[in-house]
């Protein structure tokens, strides 16, 4: 059995970028994860709504978490990402993702993304490349 809250210690205290971005991973199971980002004005955009990229970097994140709940590092190789709506007037953003199939070589993992009415923001599906590089080596 996995040591989740070593893995979530990890993403949270290992990933510059992620700590750049208010990113928190928050729950992680195998197959599974969730994140969260408490919102800045910094991550609106001139609209004040949240900004897609800020968007993308927590479901490319917490996807990732699921991707490594299995132990092992993997890199992001494909993604796509559909806006569903507008996130404004929202103190936070949370992002679900859920490992659709995990190979050989490679992981598919959907994130939906909501705000903090549990609205639907945006929906992501993400492919990793599986390592067989432990994920808490370093």
């Amino acid at each position: 059995m996995k040591n989740f809250e070593e893995l979530i210690k990890a993403r949270n205290e290992k990933n510059t970028y992620a700590i750049f971005m208010g990113i928190n991973t928050t729950d992680m199971r195998e197959g599974y994860a969730e994140g969260e980002i408490e919102l800045r004005k910094e991550h609106l955009n001139p609209m004040n709504s949240v900004h897609g990229g800020c968007i993308f970097s927590l479901a490319d994140t917490v996807a990732g978490s699921a991707s490594v709940s299995y132990g092992y590092k993997t890199a992001t190789i494909t993604s796509s990402m559909n806006f569903i709506s507008a996130a404004v007037n929202t103190k936070k953003i949370v992002a679900k993702a859920e490992v659709v199939k995990r190979g050989k070589k490679t992981t598919v993992v959907n994130a939906t993304i909501y705000d903090d009415r549990e609205k639907i923001v945006a929906i992501g599906t993400f492919t990793f490349f599986n390592t067989d590089i432990p994920f808490l080596e370093d």
